[in-house]
């Protein structure tokens, strides 16, 4: 926009008014139009900045592209130079059958990035790797010799076991025998014990006796196992129905709280029904509770008689034959 222009001091002047404050407002009227002036100057100059800043950032990115490719160009070239240093084409005359290679099995044929390597090289190589290998291997076998030891100690702890356990058993029977003149003799005599037919054939039949003891024993425990069995399967029974007359009472007893408590007239008759359930079901309760007692000394008996099915022969190997009352005369 063009600039006003400025004020006519008489033309210009409204009638009436007081000179001063013309003059005043004539002077503030310049002052805004200078300010003006210079505000549309620095405006267009700021402006002007700003594309000369946007094309210098367009140059600025553009120089930094043209730096980044110049430098990534003189590391190729400081790599070709590299390679051109060390990778030297050397003339070798190798005779005919030399030359020709043939690719190693698992692999593409491709022979193009094939290196020539000095014999040497490659047995430092192999060297190396087999004394690695040679020392992997001794550390395996050193284990496996170690596992071998430790399973034959295993192995013997085990056998020695089988054989104490093997010899208390025989001490046990031996202890059980009832020493008679016979056996005394045999036992003196040493080798000529097998010429003791007698105190052979009463061994075997007393061996005998107590097997077929053994087993109505046996068959005598298995048939009270049974029996407590039976009745716990009884008394699971009478807890089944306790415990179904005990829902039954539940409900009932919750129905008629209902009923009590929309009849709250009946306060009377309600209140002797609600307490006879109550006492019946406290009794049902105390039934299940007394019947569940019986049900675990029950079940603690089975487990003491399956402990007692088979003998033990703790006690009984402190005793003298003579005093073993099981011991048959």
């Amino acid at each position: 926009p063009l600039p006003e222009p400025p004020l006519d001091y008489h033309s210009d002047c409204p009638p009436g008014l007081d000179h001063q404050l013309w003059e005043a407002f004539v002077r503030a009227r310049s002052s805004k139009l200078k300010l003006e002036g210079d505000l549309r100057r620095e405006s267009k100059q700021l402006r002007q900045m700003q594309v000369r800043l946007r094309e210098l950032s367009v140059e600025d990115e553009q120089i930094r592209e043209d730096i980044a490719a110049g430098r990534q160009e003189f590391q190729r070239y400081l790599k070709g130079k590299e390679r051109s240093a060390l990778d030297l084409e050397i003339p070798l005359n190798i005779l005919q059958g030399q030359v020709e290679t043939e690719p190693p099995r698992d692999t593409s044929g491709d022979m193009s990035h094939a290196v020539l390597v000095q014999r040497k090289h490659v047995e430092n190589v192999n060297s190396i790797i087999t004394r690695k290998g040679e020392k992997k291997v001794g550390i395996l076998t050193a284990i496996k010799d170690f596992k071998k030891g430790s399973y034959e100690l295993e192995w013997t702890n085990q056998k020695l076991d089988r054989e104490a356990e093997d010899l208390i058993e025989k001490t046990k029977e031996l202890q059980l025998l009832r020493v008679t003149k016979g056996l005394q003799e045999a036992l003196k005599r040493g080798a000529d014990f097998e010429a003791a037919p007698q105190v052979q054939t009463n061994i075997e039949a007393l061996m005998k006796h107590n097997s077929m003891l053994h087993e109505k024993n046996l068959a005598d425990r298995h048939r009270r196992l049974q029996k407590i069995l039976r009745t716990c399967r009884e008394k699971q029974l009478q807890n089944y129905e306790c415990q179904h007359q005990i829902e039954l009472v539940d409900t009932k007893l919750m129905e008629q709280t209902r009923i009590a408590d929309s009849q709250a007239a009946q306060d009377e008759r309600s209140t002797s029904k609600r307490m006879k359930s109550v006492v019946t079901h406290k009794k049902l309760k105390e039934i299940s509770k007394a019947q569940d007692g019986e049900l675990r000394v029950l079940r603690a008996e089975v487990e003491r008689l399956n402990l007692r099915t088979y003998p033990s022969f703790v006690d009984q190997a402190t005793m003298l034959p003579d005093q073993n009352p099981n011991v048959l005369g």
